[in-house]
Formats: structure tokens, C-alpha cells, sequence
């Protein structure tokens, strides 16, 4: 117990890394404001707000009442509104005219400008609505060039003087608003540029040596004095605090502070416990390490600050705090948070003792060494805030602060410097243990030679007058590093959960697939480019981040961040990637609920319906495509498009689809034509273009069949329209089959017939109306030539059918001793003497003529033959 509340006293002692990078003291930019609020009551802390800027810009608000025009020579609320920021912005541009101004000023100015240009924004944003639709009445009570001013009524000109009245007036208002914003937007920018100028002095300004002794000899004198403002400060305080503290004020903040010592130790250890990876794993995936890491972050961040957040936020809206006590409270808060946070990303990165989940490939004996430098560096940076805060509040002279700055930026570079040491080190030995084992990120190799230099900067300054510099290198330091570990980790996170969620397997990946009908391959794509996106924005924020060292301030972050996203001007042309991103969610909307209503058709209203199965296709494909272009429409009308310059654009563009894009064009219209006319539905059994096969799929460009050999063949639409197309099934199911059968000269045509008739038993798919039908064809070479004719119900078994009959036909024959001949041929040989001539063959004796010879009708007598009948 004793360990961890030393571990904790120390970790507290962190003082946010993050306000030590900020500029203006370190602050960031509520604490700036409360500071600079503080120092306007010249040390009398009477715990009242003085920063007016709020108040001002935001007194004369109409909570959302419509702008009227001025009556009676009275001015409206917005034109109030409209007076004080135009006061404001010239008080302001009076203060930036001094060629002396202290940064509390500047701070404040950016402030103010920050808050008018947001306010302005939002009136002209109100304004718009009103000014579009007093336009458009102007417009319809206008006469015509072609109208006598005698037809027009006395009410519709008075009516039309009124709308043009109001309309000047509030176009008025709205270009005025639309100068407020383009004079707090030139404020922002003077502002930013002074306070950089006036940053990038300091850094070169030379004051006296940490070792110099004067300067020890002014910090000792000055500290009575400094300690006499503390008491005063903290005797201040608890003044108010014991006057207006009452039991039940009391007990709240007993409350308060046992919720914050709870979170603080049981809670954060416990839950540090449920993120303890397993030494035994040696080779965990990509998730697991991640999602552990950020687990430990997270626990060592999320839970200190609410501790720290939890009791200040009692103690001020009990009124139990000034506001120099406020900012103490949210320097100690942040330092905290900072020093749990930066103990978290070293115990994420480092794990030690569990190497398999060690994001930096050092040896154990490394990551031990490197995990205490950490701890002894988050304490260095917590007291150089905590420290520079607190003089800064207390008004410390300046000896004060250079000495306690400058020693303080003197232990962080030697740290710093111990740090990198340990980590080439680490580095290169397990390089030269395992080859094999992956290499550092290329980007942190790139950053510990640049780390070199700033620690050695940062050691060397203070020790020749430039404890400015010094200061500046070692926050950009920490500040990089702590910047780019948690870019490392925050895109390792986008990628591994996105990656992991995008897939059929997981519940997300299922709700996808089956609300908005993704497919695998699909949604695997929409994973990596939704990734892609958030690299993007998390790179572009760190890079944003980095430039906080220089002189910028999260007020300029944020008004930048907000021009940015709310629209700029490139030229005559304004972007607004708000509009834009509000357009393309409501076209996904739309899209998602296209798919999710032909999904419900498909599923649960088409098939209670007497409906074909082609037409239910037909309805579900049409629906898609009205859905998405009327989704298109809602989304590019909200974007600001004009649909008149889409339709000129797409006459422009009708030469290059005459030539370029007509087959395209023309598959498209067949296929819409195909939906509608339908001589073609899903499941017809069809032929075209010597192919056979039924309808799968119609789609926008070309249609799908599938033959009976389960081969896929993409007919274009235009094909169905232009050319013969045969559909078995265009009006019903039923068809005819033709079986054509030969017997043998000498059968009885009538009992073929009634056998023929009788085979038609053998299926249930044979109509019974209209019956089937035996047709005598011909007589053929061979064969007397029948053919059986019959309908079915169902075309489809067509081949099922004939097959059963003609087994059923040879059964029959066969049984009934019916012959099926083949086929019979005379062959006569020309020239047949030549031939045999040619091949050697002699010809037989000639025949006795008929008067010698013996008539062949009868046989010879005994007699004639010349021989002796036998016995």
C-alpha cells in the first residue's frame, strides 16, 4: 500500500504534459481565460468572472426570435447584437494598434474575435431562410414587363412595398453579419500572427544562466514575497469557502472526494488487473495487443481525470471556489490526468516482463530501466507545470520563474538524454539477438536522432541564458513523443477494430449484410476505405497538434477546425465540407432505407400478393431506383446544387453520349423499358441471339441467363428490344411438346394411335384440355411418320416429360409387337461394268435363250433334265 501511494504521489506530481506544451503559460485555454480573468482583479480575488467576452457578444441574444425590422426608429435586437460587435472588434483593433501588448490581451482578443465570428455565423445562418423567402415573394408580387401598373390592386402594392422593405432591410442585417465574420476572421489572423511573432522573440531573448548566482541571489529575495501571495491566495479561499459552506455543502464534498479516492485507487487498479496481458502468450494477434494497450490508457487517463473532475465540479457549483482557486484545481487536475496517462503509454508500449506484447522490440532488462526513466520524467514535467503554473497565479518575478523554468527544462533534457540511451541501446542489442525480429517503425527511427538533438538542446540552453529556447525544445520533445505514440496506437486501433468488424462474420458485419444488403467482398472494401478515411483525419489532427509548441493555441485550433468544416473560399468558389458531409449522410440514409424497403417488399409484403414473380422483381428493382435518385436529388439540393445547372450540364454532355456513351445510354433505356413493358420477366424460360436459358437477373446495362448448363450469359438490354427474342413463359407457363415417332410399313396406324394416346398417362403435367392429339404425318422413306402433340401445365418440364413418354412408347411398341425400322436406302451403281473391268472380275457365262432354256415358273421334269430319278 505504501508503494502505490508513493507511486501515486509521484505520478501526481505529472503536471499535464500537455499544458506544459501549450504557449501562455502552459495553460490550455479555459485555464487561460479563468488566468486571465484572475489577473484583472489586480490580486483582490473576489470570485466574481470578469471575462466579458461571453457576456458581451452573447447579452443582446434573441434565443431564437425572428428578426424584425427596426420600428419607430428603435433598433432590434439584432441590429444591438449587430452595434456591440462592431464596438467590440474596433476595441480590439485599437489594442492590436499598440505596438506593446502582453499575451493575457492577445489570448483575450482571440477569444472574443473567436466568439463574434461564431455568433455572426450563426445570425447569417438564421438570416438566409428569411431573406430566400421574402426574395421569392418579391418576385411573385412583382408585375410583369407586359402588365398595366393599373391592373395591379392597392393591397398588392402595398403588400409588395412592405416584403421589399423588410427584404432591404434584412439583406442589411445579413451582409452586415457577413462583415462582423470577415473582421473577427481578420482579428483571428492578427492575433495569431502577433502572438507567433512575439513567440518566436522569446525564443531568442537571452536571459542569465541557471548557474549564474545573481540570478539565485534575486529568486531567494523574491521568495517572501511569493510566499505571501500563496497565503493570501489560499487564506482567500477559505474565507468564502468556510462563509457560505453549510452541512449540507459539507457533506457533498465529503461525498465528492470519497468517489474520487475510490476511482482513483481501488477502481483504477481493479480495472487495471481486467487489462493484464498473459506472460505466456507469446505471440498475440494484432487485436488482442492493441486493444489491450488502449485498455491501459484508457484506465490510467479516463479514471484519474474523472477523480479530479468530480470534486471540482461539486466544489463549483456549490460556489465553494474563486478564480485563481479554479485554475489551481484544473492545473493539479490535468498535471495528474498527464502523469497517469504518460505512466499508461509507457506500461502500453514497453509491457514489461511480457515481451510478446511489447510494441518497441528492446530486451526485458531495457524495458525495466526505460519504465523507471519514465516514471522519474512524468514526475520532472508534472513539476515544471505545476511549478510554472503557480508563479504564473501568484505573479512570481521574473528571477523566479527563469530559475525554476530553466531547472526544470535542465532535468528533463538529462533525462531525456538517460532515455534515448537506454533505447538505442535496448534497440540494438535485440537487433543483434534475434536479426529476424520485426524493425522499429521507419517513423520513430526517423525521430530518435531528431529526439537526440532536442535533449541536448534543451540540456545546453539553460546553461547560457536561453531558458526560453530550452523550454520550448524540451516541450517539443515531450510533446512529440507523446503526440506520435498515440498516433501510433490510435491507427493501429482504427485498423485492427475496423478490419475486424468488417467482416461476415461478426454481428456488425451481419447487420450490414442483412439490412443494407453489403455482400462479403463489399464490405470488406467499405472497411478499408472507411480505415483510410480515419488514418487520414487522425494524421491530419496529430500534424495539426504538433504546431501547438509554435505559438498556436487550441482557440486558433478550433476556429481554424471550424472554418474548415463549416466553409472557405477558394477563390469565387465557397466549400463547405459541413454541407457536404450532411449531404452524403442523407443520401446514405436514403440509400439504407431503399435497401431496407426492398428488402421488406421482397420479404414480407410481394410474397402475400397474387403476383408473378416477375413482376415482384419488377416493383422491387424500380423501387430501388426511384429510392436512389430521389435520395441523389434530397442530397444534391441540399448541397446547394442547382438541379438547373445539372440539367445544363447534362445537355452539354448529350453530344459526348450521342457518340461516346450511346450504348450505354441505350442499354439503360432498354432495361427501364424492359421493367416496364415486361416482355421479359425473372424466371422466363427465353431465346435470344442463339441462346437459351431462364431470366436471373435484369439489371441497368444488361440482363443475366442462366442455361440449362448453369453457364451465366450477360446479354445487353438493348439486344431484348431490338432483336427476336422467344419467351416460353411471356403470358402463362403452359406450352406444347412435339414427339415425332416412325414405324414400319405394315403396322395398323390406328392401333399406333391408340397406343400413342395411352403413353400420355405417364405424366401428371399433361392436360387433360386441350387433350392430347395424334396426327398421321406422312409416309415416309422408311417409316409411316407420326407425331404426338400435348400441352403442359408447366413448360419448364418439358424434357421430364418427353423423356417418361418415349420410354413409355418403346415399352409399348416393343409389347405390342410394333416395329420402330430403321432407316431403308436403294443404292444404284452407274457403269457397273466398267467398274467391275477395272477390278479384275470376269463376267458369268451368258444365259441360254429362252427357247432352250427351262422356263424358271416351273420345275424341271426328269425327262428334260436328261438324269435318273432317284430312289
Amino acid at each position: 500500500m505504501g508503494f502505490h501511494f508513493v507511486r501515486s504521489v509521484l505520478t501526481g506530481l505529472l503536471a499535464a504534459l500537455l499544458l506544459a506544451t501549450l504557449p501562455a503559460g502552459g495553460l490550455p485555454a479555459f485555464a487561460q481565460t479563468a488566468a486571465t480573468d484572475s489577473s484583472k482583479t489586480s490580486g483582490a480575488d473576489s470570485g466574481k468572472d470578469t471575462g466579458s467576452a461571453t457576456a458581451e457578444t452573447g447579452a443582446s441574444k434573441t434565443g431564437g426570435k425572428d428578426v424584425a425590422p427596426a420600428k419607430n426608429g428603435e433598433l432590434t435586437e439584432t441590429q444591438k447584437k449587430i452595434a456591440s460587435w462592431e464596438r467590440l472588434l474596433d476595441q480590439m483593433a485599437e489594442t492590436l494598434a499598440k505596438p506593446e501588448v502582453n499575451d493575457r490581451d492577445l489570448v483575450l482578443a482571440n477569444t472574443r474575435a473567436t466568439k463574434i465570428s461564431s455568433d455572426a455565423t450563426e445570425l447569417a445562418a438564421r438570416l438566409e431562410p428569411e431573406i430566400q423567402a421574402l426574395a421569392a415573394r418579391v418576385r411573385e408580387l412583382t408585375p410583369k414587363k407586359d402588365e398595366d401598373d393599373n391592373a395591379v390592386s392597392d393591397e398588392a402594392k402595398a403588400a409588395l412595398q412592405k416584403h421589399q422593405s423588410d427584404f432591404a432591410e434584412i439583406n442589411g442585417q445579413y451582409k452586415q453579419a457577413q462583415v462582423i465574420i470577415l473582421r473577427a476572421s481578420e482579428t483571428i489572423d492578427k492575433v495569431n500572427a502577433r502572438r507567433r511573432s512575439a513567440f518566436f522573440e522569446g525564443l531568442v531573448k537571452r536571459n542569465r544562466s541557471i548557474l549564474s548566482p545573481g540570478l539565485w541571489s534575486d529568486a531567494s529575495a523574491a521568495l517572501p514575497k511569493l510566499a505571501h501571495s500563496a497565503d493570501f491566495m489560499v487564506s482567500n479561499w477559505w474565507r468564502q469557502f468556510t462563509a457560505q459552506s453549510g452541512g449540507p455543502a459539507i457533506l457533498a464534498v465529503l461525498v465528492a472526494l470519497i468517489v474520487a479516492f475510490l476511482l482513483s485507487a481501488p477502481v483504477r487498479r481493479t480495472v487495471l488487473r481486467r487489462t493484464v496481458r498473459d506472460p505466456a502468450v507469446t505471440s498475440p494477434d494484432s487485436l488482442r495487443m492493441v486493444l489491450a494497450a488502449s485498455a491501459i490508457i484508457a484506465a490510467n487517463t479516463l479514471i484519474p481525470l474523472a477523480a479530479f473532475v468530480i470534486p471540482i465540479l461539486t466544489l463549483e457549483s456549490l460556489g465553494l471556489t474563486t478564480n485563481r482557486i479554479n485554475v489551481l484545481f484544473a492545473v493539479i487536475a490535468i498535471a495528474t490526468t498527464t502523469g497517469f496517462a504518460l505512466q499508461g503509454i509507457a506500461r502500453a508500449y514497453l509491457a514489461p516482463g511480457r515481451p510478446g506484447w511489447r510494441y518497441i522490440p528492446i530486451a526485458d532488462a531495457s524495458a525495466e530501466v526505460l519504465g523507471g526513466h519514465t516514471l522519474v520524467s512524468a514526475t520532472l514535467i508534472g513539476l515544471a507545470i505545476l511549478i510554472d503554473s503557480v508563479a504564473r497565479l501568484l505573479y512570481a518575478p521574473l528571477p523566479v520563474t527563469v530559475l525554476i523554468t530553466g531547472g526544470v527544462t535542465f532535468l528533463i533534457g538529462m533525462v531525456g538524454l538517460a532515455n534515448l540511451r537506454v533505447l538505442s541501446t535496448g534497440l540494438n542489442v535485440e537487433r543483434s539477438a534475434d536479426p529476424d525480429r520485426p524493425r522499429f517503425p521507419s517513423l520513430w527511427r526517423w525521430l530518435i536522432p531528431l529526439a537526440w538533438i532536442l535533449a541536448l538542446g534543451a540540456v545546453i540552453a539553460p546553461l547560457i541564458g536561453y531558458v526560453a529556447l530550452g523550454r520550448f525544445l524540451a516541450t517539443q520533445l515531450v510533446w512529440s513523443v507523446l503526440t506520435f505514440s498515440l498516433l501510433y496506437l490510435l491507427l493501429k486501433l482504427v485498423d485492427e477494430v475496423i478490419t475486424d468488424q468488417f467482416t461476415a462474420g461478426t454481428w456488425f458485419g451481419r447487420l450490414l449484410i442483412g439490412n443494407v444488403g453489403v455482400t462479403g467482398p463489399r464490405l470488406r472494401q467499405l472497411g478499408v476505405v472507411l480505415s483510410g478515411l480515419l488514418r487520414l483525419v487522425l494524421i491530419f489532427l496529430a500534424l495539426y497538434l504538433l504546431r501547438l509548441p509554435f505559438g498556436f493555441t487550441t482557440d486558433s485550433f478550433g476556429e481554424t477546425a471550424r472554418r474548415l468544416f463549416f466553409g472557405f473560399k477558394i477563390g469565387e468558389v465557397s466549400v463547405s465540407p459541413s454541407t457536404i458531409l450532411v449531404a452524403v449522410a442523407l443520401f446514405i440514409v436514403g440509400y439504407v432505407a431503399t435497401r431496407m424497403l426492398q428488402r421488406w417488399l421482397d420479404q414480407r409484403l410481394l410474397p402475400r400478393t397474387e403476383l408473378d414473380v416477375g413482376l415482384k422483381t419488377s416493383i422491387q428493382t424500380g423501387m430501388g431506383y426511384v429510392g436512389i435518385i430521389v435520395a441523389a436529388v434530397v442530397a444534391f439540393t441540399y448541397a446547394g446544387l442547382n438541379l438547373e445547372n445539372v440539367a445544363l450540364v447534362a445537355g452539354a454532355l448529350s453530344v459526348g453520349v450521342g457518340f461516346g456513351l450511346q450504348s450505354i445510354v441505350n442499354n439503360f433505356v432498354s432495361g427501364v423499358i424492359l421493367l416496364a413493358e415486361r416482355p421479359i420477366k425473372v424466371g422466363d424460360w427465353i431465346v435470344v441471339g442463339g441462346q437459351e436459358g431462364t431470366v436471373r437477373r435484369i439489371n441497368v446495362r444488361a440482363t443475366e441467363i442462366e442455361t440449362f448448363d448453369r453457364a451465366t450469359v450477360i446479354v445487353p438490354n438493348s439486344d431484348f428490344i431490338s432483336g427476336t427474342v422467344m419467351n416460353w413463359m411471356h403470358r402463362n407457363e403452359t406450352g406444347r411438346i412435339r414427339i415425332p415417332v416412325g414405324v414400319a410399313y405394315g403396322s395398323d396406324p390406328e392401333r399406333v394411335q391408340e397406343l400413342l394416346l395411352e403413353c400420355t398417362d405417364v405424366s401428371d403435367q399433361i392436360m387433360a384440355f386441350p387433350a392430347p392429339q395424334v396426327f398421321f404425318m406422312e409416309f415416309g422413306a422408311s417409316s409411316l411418320d407420326f407425331e404426338l402433340r400435348c400441352y403442359l401445365k408447366d413448360i419448364n418440364y418439358s424434357l421430364i416429360v418427353k423423356s417418361a413418354i418415349r420410354f413409355e412408347i418403346f415399352r409399348k411398341f416393343r409389347e405390342a409387337g410394333i416395329e420402330i425400322p430403321f432407316p431403308q436406302r436403294d443404292i444404284n451403281l452407274r457403269d457397273l461394268d466398267r467398274l467391275e473391268a477395272l477390278a479384275g472380275i470376269s463376267k458369268p457365262a451368258a444365259a441360254p435363250p429362252p427357247s432352250e432354256a427351262t422356263p424358271p415358273d416351273r420345275p424341271q421334269s426328269d425327262d428334260e433334265s436328261g438324269s435318273t430319278p432317284s430312289s
